[in-house]
Order: structure tokens, then sequence, then C-alpha cells
């Protein structure tokens, strides 16, 4: 507080000085739901934000097919000018696609090898129990139809059957031949072309023979790059298999592999057509691994991180994952499910946030006054949240205080659409004001001697301090208040 001086007086020669400094001591600062000095009884309330405890805004709805809502929430922590501020982000499914939107074509490559038809082996390794495996397959892949076709009526599904019989024998002497009458590129069968109806008539034949996966992939893919189809369709392939791939087609077209088991050249040949189904033709492949055999079956991969690989990859935020395991009693719902997920389309993608703080406000970790987002991916059902804390100037005025200037959402809309999303309103915290000590200071003359009067109180900064200098004058003879400036504000660190 800077010094002030009063003016000498004409009538009698004795000054009066005026002393006012502050001492840097808290007396009781208030946050929302932060100082136990608030009367609980008459707790500030602001109706159109919440109450004191939390401070919740919204920007969007989720009333309609792909709407986005960002949900901003403030909330006080155990720290005195501290809050945590967390958002949460959601968009609701458009669960069916337009008529005029891209066409959609799906390949549902099915395993036809032998042990489709096994649920238990012996010691032997021989089908010991047949029971409901094929038929529960077959099944859930017409339901898989029936769903998608229920979602999107014109949605064109083809049916790919693929086993394995080797195309190579071997002489006396262990040289490898090419067997009488073997025929290129004729482990998979196409069943049924693309058609926008269910799969209820389609034969889908007997299980028999090895599993040569890499056919079944590669006659999908050659389904799915036949010139009738649009360059940018919607392209999908549903695979259920039982069992690690056995079989590949050579750079011939022939039939090779061990049979019984997954070698190098069958590994490679099955991941590189499906990567090849997946980054060139542009296709979303789904796996459902149907009762695999436990334990690894080449190198330190099981079947079961092999068709992972086989698969896309998932989605962030998705509940649905590309691979899933399954059983004779849930595969229907496992086909339901990548039905669902391929008839359905998440509201937006490449989300993005920016929130910039209140001018009273300031990060715990970190500088400047603008959170953005990393990227949030996809926007779903499910919603993503992230949280960070800021916290309060404490000289900051009594009263409400917004705690950013607006936040920004940002993201692709399912259409493709580039969208922003402005916040219409802030969240507000109640904050009472940091307290300082002051004492007022009176002399005659100078300051010297001892004060004719003290004066005691508390303030916050920067508040008016009036002076009542003819209340300590009035009981000293001769003396006159004869002018300068009366009134003074608390400032820190000054005397």
């Amino acid at each position: 507080m800077k010094k002030k001086f009063i003016k000498n007086s004409k009538k009698i020669f004795y000054t009066l000085f005026v002393f006012i400094y502050t001492i840097m001591q808290i007396i009781s600062p208030v946050m929302v739901s932060a100082s136990t000095s608030i009367d609980l009884d008459n707790l500030p309330t602001n109706p159109e934000i919440g109450d004191i405890y939390n401070s919740t805004v919204t920007a969007g709805s989720l009333e309609n097919e792909g709407d986005v809502l960002v949900t901003k929430t403030v909330t006080k922590t155990n720290t005195l000018g501290e809050y945590t501020v967390t958002f949460n982000i959601k968009g609701k499914k458009v669960t069916t696609l337009e008529e005029n939107d891209k066409p959609l074509y799906a390949v549902v490559v099915f395993d036809r090898s032998g042990s489709m038809n096994c649920t238990k082996y012996n010691w032997m390794g021989y089908c010991a129990e047949v029971g409901n495996k094929w038929e529960s397959a077959v099944n859930g892949a017409k339901t898989f139809a029936k769903t998608l076709l229920k979602k999107i009526p014109t949605a064109n599904i083809a049916l790919v059957a693929f086993s394995g019989n080797s195309d190579y024998d071997y002489d006396y002497l262990g040289n490898e031949y090419l067997k009488t009458g073997a025929n290129k590129n004729d482990d998979a069968t196409v069943l049924r072309e693309f058609s926008n109806t269910n799969l209820d008539s389609t034969d889908f034949g007997s299980a028999n023979g090895g599993t040569n996966l890499h056919a079944g992939l590669y006659e999908a893919n050659e389904l799915l790059n036949n010139s009738s189809i649009p360059s940018d369709a919607y392209k999908y392939v549903v695979v259920i298999s039982d069992g690690q791939p056995t079989f590949y087609y050579d750079n011939k077209g022939y039939t090779h592999g061990e049979g019984n088991s997954t070698n190098a050249e069958t590994y490679n040949a099955t991941i590189n057509i499906a990567n090849t189904v997946k980054n060139t033709t542009k296709a979303e492949i789904f796996s459902i691994g149907y009762m695999l055999p436990s334990g690894t079956v080449y190198g330190n991969k099981t079947a079961a991180d092999i068709l992972t690989e086989v698969s896309s990859p998932n989605k962030e935020g998705s509940t649905i994952k590309h691979y899933v395991d399954g059983k004779p009693e849930d595969v229907a719902n496992a086909f339901t499910n990548i039905a669902e997920e391929i008839s359905t389309a998440n509201a937006g993608t490449n989300a993005q946030l920016t929130d910039k703080l209140g001018n009273a406000f300031s990060f715990v970790d970190g500088n400047g006054n603008t959170y953005t987002s990393s990227t949030i991916g996809e926007i779903t059902e499910e919603g993503t949240s992230f949280s960070f804390n800021i916290k309060i100037d404490e000289d900051s005025s009594n009263g409400w205080h917004p705690t950013n200037n607006g936040f920004i959402l940002k993201y692709t809309n399912y259409k493709g659409e580039e969208v922003t999303l402005n916040s219409e309103s802030d969240p507000l915290v109640y904050w009472e004001a940091k307290q300082y000590n002051y004492v007022i200071k009176y002399y005659l003359d100078d300051t010297n001697g001892n004060p004719i009067a003290t004066e005691n109180g508390t303030a916050p900064l920067n508040e008016e301090i009036k002076v009542n200098e003819e209340k300590h004058l009035s009981s000293h003879i001769g003396y006159e208040y004869t002018g300068g400036d009366k009134d003074f504000n608390i400032s820190k660190n000054e005397e």
C-alpha cells in the first residue's frame, strides 16, 4: 500500500498522517465446495448450471441418429482452489445407411474342413463326438445374412466355402511331385454369388478335408474385385473357422502344405492374402474362431492369434471386436453382432476438442490457457472421457467465475463431412475472495511518535477502505483535517 500524507492545515502547525499497510495472511478463502467457512444453510446457487459442488454444461444432443453430445463437468478437489475438469463425448449411432449411400458387399468365408463336424477328439486325434457344431455354424451364417438384410435391405451377400487337400505327393525316394489330375485354385467354392437375399435356401455342402483359409480369402478377394462392384462400395469379409491354416495355394495355384499343421509357408501365404484383402481391396475382415484348438500351432502363436492377424484391427472405442471366439451355443450371436457392426456407423471419427480457460484460471500441470485433446478417434455411444485439473487465481473477486471461454469439438461425421460443435454456455464456480489483514494508523505531526488511533480490519485485494479521520480528531483540541485523499485500496506487499 502506498503511503498517503494529509495536507498541512493553515489554522495549526501540525499535520495528520494516515498509514495503511497489508499483511499477507489468508483469513477464509472460499471456493466451490472447498471451504468449511461457507454457510452451509445459505450456499450460493446458480440453478442454470448446478449447485455449488458441481458445475455441468453440455453442447449438442443425442436426440437423433448421428447426433453428438459433449458434457463438461467441473468438480472440486481436496486442494483449496483446484478443480477437476472432465469432458465426455458421446454420439448416437446411425443404425441404417441412407438409400443413396454407397452400396455394401459382404462375403461369408465358411470353413468346410472335416473338423467342422467334430466337437470332441480322442487321444489318437480321431473325432469322438459330432454334436451340433456344423449345424450351429450354418445357422449362424444364415442369421448373419438375415440380420444384415434387415438393417440394409440392399446389402449384397455372397458365400464362399473352403477346405483343402494337397495337390502334391511323394515318391519312394521322398521327391515331391504333382498329382495326376490336380486342378489349380480348387479348394474354395463360391456357393452363392452376390445377392440381396438371405442364405436360407443355400446348400452349404458337407465338411471334409483340411483347412485352406488362404483359398477362402483368395476367392473372396476375387469376388470383391469384380468390375461390376463400385470402387467406393463398402466391402466386408466374415470368416468362420475352427482351426489353424494347414494348406495354401503356391505360386502355381496348386494346394500345398503339411495338412495337419501350420508351417512358415502356410502362415505367410495366409497373412499375405489377408493383407491384400484389407489394404488393396479395401475390405474389412471379421473372424469367428469356432472351437479352436488350444495351445500354440505355429511358433509361439495360437490359432486365435493367427485369426486375429487375419482380421482387421479393432476400431478405437468400439465394443465389437474384429476377432471373437465362438461356441455352438453362441455362434449365431457372434454373427449377429458382426452384422450389427457392419450395418451401423458411429456418429463421428477423428474427433479433437479444444478448451480455452477462463481469465481467472490456469492449469495445475501445464502452461498457456488452452487445452487441446489428442485425437479422440471414434465418437461412440459408450462415450470417451478425459480430465485435467485447473486452479483459480486466489485473489479473484467474490462471485461466480466461468472456468472457460468456450470449447470446440471438431470431428468427421459418418458421411465424411467435417463438423464443428461449439459450446453455448460455460461452467461456473463460486469463489469467496482471499482476505488480507490491514491496519490503519492515525498520527499527529509525523510517524515518529505513537499513533493517536489504530484500526484493524480484513478485506480482499483492491477493495476500497474508507478512512474516518473526523472520529479520531474530535478529541484533540487544535487539530483540524483540511483535505487529502481519504479512501485507500488494499494492495500486496506495500507499507
